[in-house]
């Protein structure tokens, strides 16, 4: 609980730069939005919104946000596309497959602060180019499954992945390791990864310092703390 509720504290207190523009592509801001839910144990849900300023919305993108690739979200994420328009203190959003939602939005100084009872911020960016130093580590546990992707990133743009998963109940109870090596780029809040075998992914990607100098991912839906 006090990592989670660090955790939280610290993506309030990111650095906001509320205009942002995705170089080569539609202007808009990238918000970083978490929502700790205490039912059943306690769950952190983290998501991305881009608004762009001609009314168009993309929830979690697929294809980065430097820039954001209107169309080619409407291709592979079209249900998470659509327009929005400001009313008070409500967002109101049309997808691309006609259904509707109503979001409150709270803000502070002027700027968005809560998305739908989110805190939403806008987070750090990379500078084009900029590589980074460390092993980071993500845990997911539900159930009998568990798994733990550890990526190390090395300052000559070079990456490993490891995952390992665990499955554990009455009928089965198995182990599996797999690892993947390529060369990565950051720009803003995008990571670029070009694996060995020819594959490219695209992520989303946020990043702050933590009290004692280490340094906290979040790539696409998960926390990457650094391992010390």
């Amino acid at each position: 609980m006090k990592k989670l509720t660090v955790f939280v504290l610290l993506l309030m207190l990111l650095s906001c730069n509320n205009d942002q523009q995705s170089s080569g592509g539609a202007a808009g801001t990238t918000y970083l939005r978490t929502l700790y839910t205490a039912f059943g144990g306690g769950s952190l849900t983290i998501s991305w919104i881009w608004l762009g300023d001609d009314g168009t919305i993309v929830h979690n993108p697929v294809h980065g946000v430097n820039p954001v690739r209107i169309e080619a979200e409407k291709k592979d994420n079209a249900d998470n596309v659509g327009t929005y328009k400001m009313e008070g203190d409500k967002m109101l959003i049309t997808w691309s497959n006609n259904k509707t939602d109503e979001w409150s939005i709270d803000r502070k100084d002027g700027k968005i602060s809560i998305i739908d009872g989110g805190i939403t911020t806008v987070p750090n960016e990379f500078e084009k180019g900029e590589t980074i130093e460390g092993q980071f580590a993500a845990v997911a546990l539900g159930g009998a499954f568990s798994r733990v992707q550890t990526m190390v990133f090395k300052k000559d743009g070079s990456f490993a992945i490891e995952t390992s998963t665990a499955v554990s109940n009455e009928y089965v109870s198995e182990i599996g390791k797999t690892g993947q090596r390529g060369r990565y780029e950051l720009d803003g809040n995008t990571l670029r990864m070009q694996f060995e075998d020819g594959k490219e992914q695209v992520a989303t990607i946020a990043h702050w310092k933590d009290e004692d100098g280490t340094i906290t991912l979040v790539i696409n839906n998960s926390s990457f703390p650094q391992e010390k």
